[in-house]
């Protein structure tokens, strides 16, 4: 059993999603309060961490990009003006427009062949979406200030089909 617990004695559990991987959906924890992980194991033993306050994410500074040939690496910079905040993690979406190689004419139901032009939906201009399928991380603890400039969170290469016509990346801290 896992769950987070306040200084308030309140007890937020987590659900098992893999073996060994516990989740829970956003908390919205009280920055009043401290917070620390507990575990109960099958055999009956207790762990718990220290108690740790709730920090804030500063918001990103910037995200930009570099021509790398032959890649577009995506770049982010951050900092916390504060100077709390040690580690980061970002994760993003990236939506780009795509087209066919080739434009198609025709609609083709069981029995009919229909000329596309004014009968039917636009097949051309298609958006995809993906996210990211890797955890970035950033740490400033061995350093003098919380400040992180132009750390990579992707790239693509410069000929991809995603940079052609429109690309956009939403990145999140």
């Amino acid at each position: 059993v896992v769950a987070v617990e306040s200084s308030g004695h309140a007890s937020y559990p987590l659900t098992e999603i893999s073996k060994g991987t516990y989740a829970s959906p956003g908390l919205n924890l009280d920055p009043s309060q401290t917070y620390r992980l507990v575990i109960k194991t099958s055999g009956g033993k207790q762990y718990a961490s220290d108690f740790v306050q709730v920090l804030n994410s500063p918001a990103i500074d910037s995200v930009s990009f570099t021509l790398q040939s032959p890649n577009v690496n995506i770049n982010l910079s951050t900092h916390d003006p504060k100077n709390i905040v040690k580690y980061f993690r970002w994760d993003y979406q990236e939506t780009y427009l795509i087209h066919p190689e080739f434009l198609s004419g025709y609609i083709a139901t069981a029995d009919t062949i229909l000329s596309r032009f004014g009968n039917g939906p636009d097949i051309y201009n298609c958006w995809k979406s993906d996210t990211s399928s890797s955890i970035f991380l950033g740490s400033t603890a061995k350093l003098t200030k919380s400040i992180i400039v132009n750390t990579p969170i992707t790239y693509l290469p410069a000929n991809v089909q995603a940079l052609r016509f429109g690309y956009s990346i939403n990145v999140r801290q």
